[in-house]
């Protein structure tokens, strides 16, 4: 009777202190910045403007002078955490060395983002980039001093990632196309894969970046609620006849989306790129010569196409646009019967040719079902039909933007089908971003294509 009140209590004592492990690491921060201004109270309270060693870290002091008493404290706050990360720069160029880079590989636009970072971010991080303590922040007198204390385990490590970068380009191009996705700076993302040669992943970039002014959506770009509503105001009225050029003329049309590209005027071939991806689908009979321009756009980056033995009328018209094609709300994406059919099938190692039958279907029926595209192209793989197969892991990646399990497949398509350029470029890409994660199948890929 006694021991279950006392396995109670014991459980009960357990759990409040699982529960106050995060307090009390919050508590050993606060005490361990507490020791830490102590310190530098004792030893570096007086010292000018530089960086002093304090323990396990390093201290950014900014001792600055006030001048004119009508500078506002809050303007020499933000000079002195300036010129803190000026001492910071200046010790990793003491440190660390300075970048040596090789960027003669990339075009002259993409060279000189990269460079830019080079110089104003790899090389001289802000104060934010680190966890550290603040150990002044004040004015004294006619002064103002700021001291950050940084640990040197996290200084050593941007050390590291400094020579990797010098040793490696190609991690500084990953690095830096990581940040622009998960910053949504899809300009900069779409530009990027366009100079690395990976013109579908651009266009890709480029309608995500484009998706909130222009509102990409079943197949293709809708007109704006206003200019739907005029339109459609004009024709009732019968200010504007049905004529096939009027009705070419509405936003998202062949006709709009071909005119937006020419003005252009090659200025952006990522953007004119993507335009006409879009197009492709309302082109019809222009189809070819769609193409023909995107080839023209993306010379030398082999944009490719492969015929197409399928019935499948989405299916047909995905390949011949190399995936381009764009779904929205309003297109299914529940699992029909066709779809359960075909997962049946090939978890259960049935007939090939019966599975990719049932995913035709499906992709008539339910297209922005990622699952559809993600089946397809294991058995494209799974019959060696690699150039196909790239064309479906483009499609699943309009579905699923720039996932890494679609990525690396795409790679591995990539690979087997000659454009070792585009595969690396790719593979590298998951691999210094840190997007595999414990994805076997992913890392399998990436290493494989990789060697």
């Amino acid at each position: 009777m006694i021991g279950r009140p006392l396995c109670k209590i014991n459980f009960l004592f357990f759990l409040s202190v699982i529960l106050c492990l995060p307090c009390l690491s919050a508590e050993a921060d606060v005490f361990e910045s507490i020791e830490l201004s102590g310190k530098y109270e004792q030893l570096y309270k007086n010292k000018g403007t530089g960086w002093y060693l304090l323990d396990e870290y390093i201290v950014f002091v900014a001792d600055l002078d006030r001048g004119d008493k009508q500078t506002s404290v809050r303007e020499m706050r933000g000079r002195a955490m300036l010129r803190a990360a000026k001492e910071i720069r200046s010790w990793s160029m003491e440190k660390c060395g300075k970048i040596k880079c090789d960027l003669s590989k990339w075009p002259e636009r993409s060279r000189n983002i990269l460079r830019e970072y080079l110089e104003n971010k790899a090389q001289t991080p802000s104060i934010a980039r680190f966890n550290g303590h603040l150990l002044e922040n004040h004015p004294v007198g006619q002064r103002f001093r700021y001291a950050f204390a940084v640990p040197k385990k996290e200084l050593n490590q941007f050390c590291s990632e400094i020579e990797q970068i010098s040793a490696e380009p190609d991690f500084l191009f990953s690095r830096l196309l990581d940040q622009a996705l998960k910053s949504e700076n899809y300009r900069l993302a779409s530009i990027l894969l366009w100079d690395a040669g990976l013109p579908h992943l651009s266009a890709r970039a480029a309608l995500e970046g484009l998706a909130g002014t222009l509102c990409t959506s079943n197949f293709n770009l809708l007109p704006t609620p206003l200019a739907q509503r005029e339109f459609t105001r004009k024709l009732l009225q019968g200010e504007l006849e049905k004529t096939s050029e009027n009705l070419g003329k509405i936003p998202g049309s062949y006709e709009i989306l071909t005119a937006m590209t020419d003005e252009l005027k090659g200025k952006e071939p990522e953007k004119s790129f993507a335009y006409l991806s879009l197009a492709l689908a309302g082109s019809g009979g222009r189809a070819d010569k769609i193409l023909s321009m995107m080839d023209k756009l993306a010379v030398g980056k082999n944009t490719g196409t492969s015929e197409y033995r399928g019935s499948g009328h989405v299916l047909d018209l995905s390949i011949k646009s190399y995936g381009n094609l764009r779904f929205g709300n309003n297109i299914p994406a529940y699992e029909d019967g066709y779809l359960k059919q075909a997962m049946q099938l090939f978890h259960a190692h049935g007939d090939l040719e019966k599975i990719e039958e049932l995913l035709e279907s499906a992709a008539d029926n339910v297209p922005a079902n990622p699952k559809v595209w993600d089946y397809l192209g294991a058995i494209l793989k799974a019959q060696k039909r690699w150039s196909i197969a790239v064309n479906v892991y483009l499609q699943l990646l309009q579905l699923r933007p720039f996932d890494a399990e679609a990525l690396s497949h795409l790679a591995q398509c990539y690979a087997k089908t000659g454009k070792n350029d585009e595969a690396i470029i790719i593979a590298d890409f998951i691999y210094y971003s840190g997007r595999a994660g414990s994805n076997k199948t992913v890392n399998r890929i990436i290493q494989e294509v990789r060697k």
